[in-house]
């Protein structure tokens, strides 16, 4: 089963945030990632009028998210928790995708999809089960939806 540590390893530089170094303790495990400036989706979405985006900026925006989950559906990760809040935007051409702490693969075993993700941008298969990568993509239309 993938966890956090090897999905940013097997991501580095393709739409997610960067994974620089870990560092293990006795009784914690530090990730370095790099230095994150940039705001994220649920913010802008909360401090403007989400009706100011225009159709180009949505557009862009949506490609750059689809793109970055087209990429984890290759190497066949799941993210299960996308969701604006998880969307950083570095400028409208450049998003990067945080918090892969609920991160699992599509081979691992049935048993180990968890009903999980936020209420709002969860897949109805989710708590169906089973589920696969498309659960991102149902997020992905809510996010879309949103602004």
């Amino acid at each position: 089963m993938i966890n956090e540590i090897e999905a940013l390893r097997t991501l580095k530089g393709r739409g997610v945030f960067e994974l620089h170094e870990v560092h293990e303790s006795e009784n914690n495990i530090y990730l370095v990632t790099e230095f994150v400036h940039q705001d994220n989706l649920f913010n802008i979405l909360n401090n403007l009028n989400s009706y100011l985006f225009s159709k180009s900026t949505v557009q862009r925006i949506m490609f750059c998210i689809l793109k970055a989950l087209s990429t984890m559906a290759y190497f066949g990760i799941i993210h299960r928790n996308i969701k604006p809040s998880n969307i950083l935007i570095e400028d409208e051409a450049k998003i990067k995708i945080i918090n892969f702490g609920l991160v699992t693969c599509t081979s691992a075993p049935v048993s180990s999809f968890k009903i999980c993700g936020t209420p709002g941008y969860t897949a109805p298969e989710v708590f169906l089960g089973p589920y696969d990568e498309r659960c991102d993509l149902f997020s992905a239309g809510c996010i879309f939806f949103e602004m």
